[in-house]
């Protein structure tokens, strides 16, 4: 066998080292790699929790906007689901084309402000119901305020603080509540498809 020589090598030799070579040097540890996609994984669905809480929030900018319409904004109260709204869904269009995986400070602090804009409203559409004639009738029910049409906008909140919660998260599995993010959002689209049927009049 021909051997290598200071300062020379022998083609068929070289080509032999750099084959042999190769896949090491450029491989990376499979944990990384795995790492890296769970982060890739999580980062896609941030993007897509923005994009639903956008369309929510604009149905409930359309809803509200036509039903406190109906009722002359009585209350100043009624302008404050068009408010959060219309800001959760210019931060749910921002977040969609946002491609940094961090969290956005003022969109985090948007998504929360319509979460509890929507727990308001439910308070306050409860006790619209409450002091009518009648009380807890199902009269009332269907033909006063829409007891599950604040829901909409709490969930625009929730599905934009999970987004931001997702970028932070990249390099493990994200949990929420401390349980996996997938039960818990699956608890949370449960619990809001209710909210037609208690919207029907």
């Amino acid at each position: 066998m021909r051997r290598c020589g200071r300062g020379r090598c022998d083609g068929g030799c070289r080509a032999a080292r750099e084959a042999v070579g190769r896949p090491y040097r450029h491989r990376k540890p499979t944990h990384i790699a795995r790492s890296h996609a769970r982060g890739r994984h999580a980062y896609r669905r941030g993007r897509s929790f923005n994009h639903s809480s956008a369309l929510l929030a604009l149905s409930v900018l359309t809803d509200s906007a036509m039903e406190h319409y109906r009722g002359s904004f009585a209350n100043p109260a009624m302008f404050a689901p068009l408010v959060s709204a219309t800001l959760s869904f210019a931060a749910g269009l921002h977040g969609g084309a946002d491609r940094r995986p961090e969290t956005h400070t003022v969109r985090h602090a948007i998504y929360l402000t319509a979460a509890m804009a929507g727990v308001a409203g439910m308070a306050f559409h409860f006790y619209n119901i409450t002091k009518r004639s009648g009380g807890w009738s199902w009269n009332n029910l269907f033909h006063a305020v829409p007891v599950g049409a604040p829901i909409a906008l709490l969930l625009s909140g929730a599905l934009g603080a999970v987004a931001e919660q997702l970028r932070n998260e990249l390099a493990h599995d994200p949990q929420l509540l401390g349980m996996p993010a997938g039960k818990v959002l699956a608890l949370l689209v449960v619990a809001g498809s209710r909210a037609p049927s208690a919207r029907q009049r």
